[in-house]
C-alpha cells in the first residue's frame, strides 16, 4: 500500500447516486475531502467537510488477447498482441489447426478456449 501525500490531479463525475474520481493510482491511499454545500441528487446539501480516507484496490491479474485474432500470420515476425494486469507471466498453449480442421474446431468450440 502506498500513500500519496501531494495533490492529485483528477477528473470527479458524477454517476447516478456516486461520485466518480478518475486519475487514481490502483493500490494507492487516498485522503479525499467533501466540502459543507456538496448538493445530493434529491436537492439535499451537505451539511459540514466529510474527510475520507480510500484505497483504491489493485485490480485483479488478468491476461487475454489484444484482440479476437485467432490466426496467427504466417512466415516470420508473426505474433499475438497480449494484454495483460497485474500479471508476469501467462501459461499459452498454441494449435496448429489446418485449413481443413477449421470449421470443424470453430463448430466444436476450440477457438474460445477450453
Amino acid at each position: 500500500m502506498s500513500w500519496c501525500p501531494m495533490q492529485l490531479q483528477a477528473a470527479i463525475e458524477t454517476e447516478q447516486s456516486q461520485i466518480c474520481i478518475d486519475g487514481v493510482q490502483h493500490g494507492a491511499r487516498y485522503a479525499i475531502q467533501l466540502r459543507a454545500g456538496l448538493p445530493s441528487a434529491d436537492g439535499e446539501t451537505l451539511r459540514k467537510d466529510v474527510k475520507l480516507d480510500v484505497y483504491v484496490p489493485d485490480r485483479s491479474p488478468f491476461v487475454a488477447f489484444a484482440n479476437n485474432a485467432y490466426v496467427m500470420p504466417a512466415g516470420l515476425g508473426g505474433g499475438l498482441p497480449i494484454t495483460s494486469v497485474n500479471a508476469e507471466t501467462a501459461d499459452v498453449m498454441i494449435y496448429r489447426i489446418g485449413d481443413r480442421s477449421i470449421a470443424a474446431a470453430v463448430r466444436d468450440g476450440f477457438s474460445r478456449g477450453r
